[in-house]
């Protein structure tokens, strides 16, 4: 494609408002303007390890995503955008309809907000159909998230100043993060790569509960957290004894959830070529127990193991065969079990 030039960084942020991909020079870079995105926009603006600064106003920005009806997806990575006067580093401030969505990805980029106390924000996502994405990086100036009608996810990053935000639930508007609030801000969904919070200090785990409590006291000397990864320690109810992460969307496999290893319920299975198989994770069935429920219709769950079934069986149940099993010794304890 055809590589242009550009001699200062407003005109470089402007070939990138234009679909433009835009690689920066290292150095610090004064913005004449603040950069304002809007229309349909697919790009991607690698700083090099440059940094941009404008000083603006409390109710200002430096970079500035704002759309009603068009797509925007922007990455930005690998440098720093500092708001050196009162206001706030980058603002999405999209309002979507018709399903359009403006979605900003950040990699290895440090926000710097300004000094202005209730508006000095490193980043602030307001109105509704903004996503935003955190990789990695680090963030001085609170996150203000409105989480009504938006969407935030965080992989990593330090917050120095911690996460605020608020949701509207239940019929009224709730300006402080519970523990459910926090705990949804991480992607928990992959088996292979899990996320927690830590001290921004020292790095320690923390729960959710206290993510919540340090965001939402008076002292502001302890909001420093981080994102990391973490291999979570499940404990009763399915719950991280350590984070406080409840696995609630299980990923079963081969009897087990991925997540969280607890065991698959087998509720449903299906016949292939005179095989049962779990629908859920996989494994082959062996036995169908079926009992009644409170109002007299019958419940079938299914089991890997003949043994286990009918251990597991209440009294009046009915065992099924769906495969030859071998079984040993089984103490019913005064059960009535059909096989």
């Amino acid at each position: 494609g055809t590589v242009t030039r550009y001699t200062n960084a407003d005109a470089a942020l402007a070939a990138a408002a234009g679909n433009a991909k835009v690689t920066f020079v290292p150095g610090t870079y004064t913005l004449k303007n603040a950069v304002s995105f809007s229309g349909r926009i697919e790009t991607e603006i690698d700083l090099n390890g440059a940094t941009l600064q404008y000083a603006s106003g409390d109710q200002d920005v430096v970079l500035l995503i704002n759309e009603t009806y068009e797509n925007i997806t922007i990455t930005l990575k690998n440098g720093t955008v500092q708001n050196t006067g009162e206001g706030t580093g980058i603002g999405l401030y999209s309002s979507t309809r018709n399903s359009a969505r403006s979605a900003l990805t950040l990699e290895n980029v440090t926000v710097i907000g300004g000094t202005d106390e209730y508006s000095g924000y490193s980043i602030n996502v307001a109105n509704r159909g903004n996503t935003l994405t955190v990789k990695s990086g680090s963030f001085s100036g609170p996150l203000d998230l409105n989480l009504a009608n938006n969407t935030v996810k965080l992989y990593g990053g330090t917050y120095q100043n911690g996460i605020t935000g608020g949701m509207y639930r239940n019929g009224s508007w709730q300006y402080e993060l519970s523990a459910e609030g926090y705990a949804a801000l991480l992607d928990n969904s992959d088996p292979a790569k899990q996320y927690a919070y830590a001290d921004g200090a020292n790095g320690a785990v923390i729960s959710y509960a206290t993510v919540a409590e340090r965001m939402n006291d008076s002292d502001d000397t302890n909001n420093s957290i981080r994102v990391v990864e973490h291999t979570h320690t499940m404990g009763d109810a399915n719950t991280c004894t350590t984070c406080g992460f409840v696995c609630t969307a299980h990923q079963y496999k081969n009897g087990v959830c991925a997540i969280c290893q607890a065991a698959c319920p087998h509720t449903d299975a299906a016949c292939n070529a005179e095989v049962w198989t779990c629908n859920a994770c996989g494994l082959t069935m062996v036995a169908a127990v079926t009992v009644k429920d409170s109002e007299n219709n019958d419940v079938t769950t299914y089991a890997a193991d003949l043994s286990d079934a009918l251990d597991a069986a209440e009294n009046g149940a009915t065992v099924t065969l769906l495969a030859d099993a071998a079984v040993g010794t089984v103490p019913l304890e005064g059960k009535t079990v059909t096989l």
